[in-house]
């Protein structure tokens, strides 16, 4: 009987076997945990975007919004002629259209203001007087513009359970307006160390035995 228990005592299993026992059944329960904690937690069910991201259109370079129409068939040897008719300001909604034959100034990252389906960069705009800008670039519609629903739709799932969240996971948690998340609880493992070699830290007599941080190991004594 005793060499049958030891026996079972003794028996491993390969990393692969282990890992297959983690059923979903097994899996530790759920808690909700606030966003600035859930770094490299798991969440436990997935997170859908309750909004469009980023939420509105926006400038990706710095130059003038502009109707791309406006800008067919322009070129350095035939430069089209735009009246711009105001700026956008960074974190503020445009305060004028876009019109035919106007634009626009844009910051990266500025508000697509109405009526302007592309930007033109503003390394292939001059200004020829206060007022009046030179283009030597046509664009196409959408050039230079990130839609309001690029990142994701109402509804697209932004993340999904059984992944340790990553810095990229929350920061796209956080444009979606998102605080907490619902993660699995961390497990709660327990190691047990055995066998005569091993005593306490401050023991002095290695010889056949090695040191173990718990105080309740064996005492050091001479190997016989």
């Amino acid at each position: 009987m005793a060499d049958a228990a030891a026996r079972e005592f003794f028996t491993t299993r390969t990393v692969a076997e282990a890992l297959a026992g983690f059923r979903p059944g097994r899996r530790t329960r759920t808690e909700t945990v606030p966003l600035r904690l859930a770094l490299r937690r798991v969440p436990g069910q997935p997170v859908t975007a309750p909004h469009p991201l980023p939420g509105f259109p926006r400038s990706t370079v710095d130059g003038y919004a502009v109707r791309a129409a406006d800008t067919y068939g322009v070129s350095e040897g035939l430069p089209g002629y735009l009246t711009v008719t105001g700026a956008v300001r960074m974190g503020a909604a445009p305060e004028d259209a876009v019109t035919p034959g106007g634009a626009v100034a844009m910051p990266t990252g500025g508000v697509i203001p109405p009526g302007a389906d592309a930007v033109v960069m503003i390394e292939y705009t001059a200004e020829v007087m206060p007022g009046t800008i030179e283009v030597v670039r046509p664009v196409a519609p959408g050039e230079g513009v990130v839609r309001a629903d690029e990142d994701a739709r109402p509804g697209d799932e932004i993340i999904g359970r059984g992944r340790p969240l990553r810095p990229q996971d929350l920061g796209m948690l956080a444009a979606a307006g998102v605080t907490s998340v619902t993660v699995h609880a961390k497990p709660v493992v327990t190691i047990f160390s055995t066998g005569d070699e091993v005593v306490p830290a401050e023991a002095s007599c290695l010889m056949t035995r090695a040191r173990w941080k718990r105080r309740s190991a064996t005492p050091c004594r001479p190997a016989t």
